[in-house]
């Protein structure tokens, strides 16, 4: 991520902010695992308005302050004992951060939230493998199976300002290649869905599972 002239750059503990004319170190920030990681591994981060967000191995979202990688807030966001934890960049836009949960190969239920960019108080959040009545159930023929039906987010995500729409990539079913076990469409796995960014309401997704699109 690149920032006027500055570079952010990550490793899975580690947030370094460099110069991005001579590579001069800026900051380093490295934020200790509070839990045992469930993988080692970060694809970037987020900037807005003098913040900059990344997720952990352990399942947590961190805000630091981008002249200085302060820390300005720190919450858990997915439980690294069921295998929730937080690898995509996230994105932020008009005082909100968004960002899912990866571990889909670990069978967590896979949900996409949004948090607010001062507090990181949650503000809403999309069950990317729906239950009970939510849309898309039916599709999990043996209910109990979607429990644990993966459904993560590995990469970033997409954000059209002009419709206020975010496009997120989920991931895989679990088990992955078992599809014996949770026979059925598998909604939304393997699927784009696009939410609205105010509430996190599903608007319209295109499915390979289904192999259909729906605009509701």
């Amino acid at each position: 991520m690149v920032v006027g002239d500055t570079l952010f750059v990550t490793t899975p503990h580690t947030t370094v902010a460099l110069d991005a004319t001579t590579c001069r170190l800026i900051w380093r920030f490295v934020d200790p695992p509070t839990k045992a990681d469930v993988y080692a591994v970060n694809r970037g981060v987020a900037y807005l308005d003098g913040r900059v967000f990344r997720g952990t191995p352990d399942g947590r979202l961190v805000a630091l302050r981008s002249d200085s990688g302060r820390v300005l807030w720190n919450v858990q966001v997915g439980d690294p004992s069921l295998g929730e934890f937080t690898s995509s960049a996230p994105v932020a836009w008009d005082g909100t951060v968004f960002i899912g949960i990866a571990g889909s190969d670990w069978g967590v239920r896979g949900r996409m939230m949004a948090f607010d960019v001062a507090t990181g108080k949650e503000k809403w959040r999309f069950w990317t493998i729906p239950m009970g009545n939510e849309r898309g159930a039916e599709t999990w023929r043996i209910p109990e199976t979607a429990a644990r039906g993966g459904g993560g987010m590995w990469t970033s995500y997409a954000l059209d300002t002009l419709t206020q729409e975010l496009f997120v990539s989920v991931g895989n079913p679990a088990p992955d290649f078992l599809t014996s076990a949770r026979p059925g469409d598998n909604l939304f796995t393997n699927s784009v869905v696009v939410l609205d960014v105010a509430s996190g309401a599903l608007k319209w997704w295109v499915s390979t599972n289904a192999e259909r699109r729906i605009r509701l």
